[in-house]
């Protein structure tokens, strides 16, 4: 059964800066909601779109809060932390291909990024291949990680409030070797478009763990709940938000397609009515009159009662 998550704030998706699509992800993660930390494991299939061979991959991460900014005053370096600053680190744990480790060497992002971010080391990390990759090849590689995150509310991370846990943009490193063949700034914590062939996400309570996707499947117990997300479709970024207060209202279109909207709060709820409404609506529609829905629901915006 295929079922679309939609939170009440809803846009239509915008096309990547970089159409081609290079690489297609296997994610299996899993977040202690406690200590705060999430380990993910990833198989990764890249195929070399650049019209030269290459000997390194460049894996986007997340570690701009990794450390105080120097350049910033401890007011603002303590600034949307619930008790001061507090390292939030994205740490690669191993890379390997057919079960070989590879050298990980890591670049440091531009200075000018000092004084809009925290951290500029360890944001970028250089795979080194054992032989070259050449155009259009396709490679696979494991690659595990530790991320652990703090009390923090900016929207741009992964968030912590009131006991619901947001992950957002980069929370799984990403390969980012178009940005470095169109000499773009690789340290700029960004996004490409890719394939994710599987998300398995397990949280150790019992919550609601919401995301968008094409299918999702949740099973849940005393001590765990988990989810497991497939998407038929391209994205830049998976955005998941983590919660007991999340509250779920579920409607089939005509040719039976489950859509979800979630939201905090039961106060919200006559606005998710609406929302579900109009979502069933245009869904209903869009098929009708293009066979297909051409737009698609994403959990980057914000849940009603978040703000």
């Amino acid at each position: 059964m295929k079922m679309t998550t939609i939170f009440l704030s809803l846009f239509l998706a915008t096309s990547s800066l970089f159409a081609t699509v290079d690489q297609t992800h296997e994610i299996v993660a899993t977040i202690n909601l406690k200590s705060q930390t999430i380990f993910i494991n990833q198989t990764i299939e890249w195929t070399n779109k650049s019209n030269h061979p290459t000997t390194n991959i460049y894996l986007s991460l997340n570690n701009f809060n990794s450390e105080k900014n120097t350049y910033r005053s401890d007011i603002i370096n303590d600034a949307k932390y619930k008790n001061g600053f507090i390292p939030a680190s994205h740490t690669i744990l191993s890379v390997k291909k057919k079960k070989k480790p590879l050298e990980v060497e890591f670049i440091d992002s531009e200075a000018l990024l000092k004084i809009q971010r925290f951290s500029t080391k360890q944001n970028i990390a250089k795979i080194k291949l054992n032989e070259p990759v050449k155009k259009n090849e396709t490679i696979t590689i494991d690659v595990i990680s530790k991320k652990n995150y703090p009390e923090y509310y900016s929207a741009r991370e992964v968030q912590t409030f009131q006991n619901t846990t947001t992950l957002r943009f980069n929370w799984y490193p990403m390969i980012v070797n178009q940005l470095a063949d169109l000499r773009q700034d690789i340290g700029v914590n960004r996004t490409l478009r890719h394939n994710v062939k599987k998300l398995t996400l397990t949280a150790n309570e019992e919550t609601v763990i919401a995301l968008s996707a094409s299918k999702i499947k949740t099973s849940s117990s005393k001590n765990s709940t988990k989810v497991v997300a497939n998407w038929d479709y391209s994205i830049n970024n998976i955005s998941v938000t983590i919660s007991k207060k999340l509250n779920q209202l579920i409607k089939k279109t005509k040719n039976k397609t489950e859509i979800k909207v979630v939201y905090l709060d039961q106060k919200h709820k006559l606005k998710a009515e609406r929302i579900l409404k109009q979502a069933v609506q245009a869904y209903e529609y869009f098929t009708k009159i293009r066979a297909a829905v051409i737009y698609r629901c994403s959990a980057r915006g914000r849940i009603a009662g978040k703000r």
